[in-house]
């Protein structure tokens, strides 16, 4: 399913001729989700290999226009947005998503964008991490 809606969003921007931010998605594939879905930690990080993989499989066979497609690595908050069962400190916010984008730095990603983060320590503390990764000039 999202072969097809992601082939249909690209062809239709290469119509267009016009970019596309190919979201992979990540948003909510991190440790505090992991025990709801039965998932080891190796399983996680696998997960986001995989789903940059499949993201840049599609801008490999789909980029056949002059305009970029830009891999994106969505980050969602630790919990439930808009109502959390805990507060994040920054500290504990950059110690926490760290691991998430450390298992997406050596992927193909070009960049990493944190949705939907209602807690402003949290939102400071997920940027830190996101500043030391490597610009790979994808």
């Amino acid at each position: 399913m999202l072969s097809n809606y992601f082939r249909e969003m690209l062809s239709l921007a290469n119509k267009s001729e016009a970019g596309f931010i190919l979201d992979c998605p990540t948003w909510k594939s991190h440790m505090h989700w992991a025990g709801d879905l039965s998932a080891s930690e190796e399983d996680i990080r696998q997960a986001h290999i995989d789903s940059v993989s499949f993201a840049a499989g599609l801008r490999h066979e789909l980029s056949t226009s002059e305009q970029p497609i830009v891999l994106n690595a969505v980050i969602g908050p630790q919990g439930d947005a808009y109502a959390p069962e805990a507060t994040l400190t920054a500290d504990e916010a950059e110690k926490y998503h760290a691991q998430q984008i450390g298992w997406l730095s050596g992927t193909e990603i070009d960049m990493v964008t944190a949705l939907t983060f209602t807690q402003a320590d949290e939102a400071i503390g997920v940027m830190s991490p996101c500043v030391q990764l490597p610009v790979t000039g994808n």
